[in-house]
């Protein structure tokens, strides 16, 4: 019985030491049309909660879905700094685990502005459901790397996803200055901070000894939207007018490295944008006027 309960104990501390298996594998996938959104046009970041898909555009405004019964909600106006000159371009988009108070439906929204050049910030929102039915946008936070050490964080645009297991935050941020610079010397910075609480106040400003961790790897041109599931970061890159850019990645978190590439090129049309996981399988759509969302299966 004692060799039994130790065997138990040795198998329980493998499983939760050992990373998921990924998603995706070293080559193109199945894609099939899961769903067609009405309303969902030339839109950038992408999150799912439960029922509830929300998708981000770069002009200031966000579509929530319920994509259980496959029909738009409604248009939210979002808001932003005042110190900043324009909308959000929200080039990833994901949810997190802590909830504003008196929420009940969804958790935090964190999006990336992607503006290297404006504070490169994360705008986290209360998406919050009303009376009528209908859901409303809150800036309630903003992350700024402003402070940080260049030479760890990078110099040019980041996205950031929250691990909504563990409760960290990732920044992932080019070495070099501007959005999608495919240059000698440019790579992807990857960079952890323990995820702030609203508690913590409306204005994160990172500071160097805050950083868990960091390293980079590969240059990600055109790096588009990402999203954590099971000890891996997910990211789709590329856009139409360069398909040998068009790839999907998997981060495994624990190893630090990227364990798994899958090309896109020719398997999807148009430019690989919102990414997250819907029942198990990684989901994702274009910025097109059509709408639809794509499941990705191997």
């Amino acid at each position: 019985m004692r060799h039994k309960l130790l065997l138990a104990a040795l198998v329980a501390a493998f499983s939760i030491g050992a990373s998921a298996k990924s998603l995706i594998k070293n080559q193109k996938p199945q894609v099939k049309v899961l769903q067609k959104l009405p309303g969902m046009v030339k839109t950038q970041g992408m999150a799912i909660h439960g029922n509830y898909l929300l998708a981000v555009t770069q002009f200031g405004k966000a579509s929530i879905y319920d994509i259980r019964e496959n029909k738009l909600i409604n248009v939210m106006y979002v808001p932003w700094q005042e110190t900043d000159s324009k909308a959000p371009h929200a080039n990833a988009a994901c949810f997190g685990r802590e909830y504003a108070p008196g929420n009940k439906d969804l958790p935090l929204l964190y999006v990336s502005t992607w503006y290297w050049n404006t504070g490169r910030t994360c705008q986290i929102y209360d998406v919050r459901r009303q009376a009528d039915g209908k859901f409303t946008m809150d800036l309630v936070q903003t992350i700024y790397p402003n402070n940080l050490d260049k030479d760890i964080f990078g110099s040019g645009c980041s996205d950031w996803v929250v691990d909504t297991d563990k409760g960290y935050i990732y920044a992932l941020t080019y070495k070099l200055e501007g959005s999608s610079t495919l240059t000698d010397g440019n790579a992807q910075m990857i960079t952890k901070f323990r995820l702030p609480k609203l508690k913590d106040g409306k204005h994160i400003h990172l500071k160097n000894d805050q950083i868990l961790d960091h390293y980079q790897l590969e240059m990600f041109n055109y790096s588009q939207g990402k999203t954590y599931y099971k000890g891996h970061i997910y990211i789709n890159s590329g856009n139409v007018h360069c398909p040998y850019w068009m790839w999907l990645r998997a981060i495994d978190l624990k190893q630090r490295a990227m364990v798994n590439k899958s090309s896109l090129a020719t398997v999807i049309p148009g430019e690989p944008e919102g990414l997250d996981v819907l029942n198990g399988k990684l989901v994702l759509f274009t910025y097109s006027k059509s709408g639809e969302l794509y499941e990705l299966t191997y």
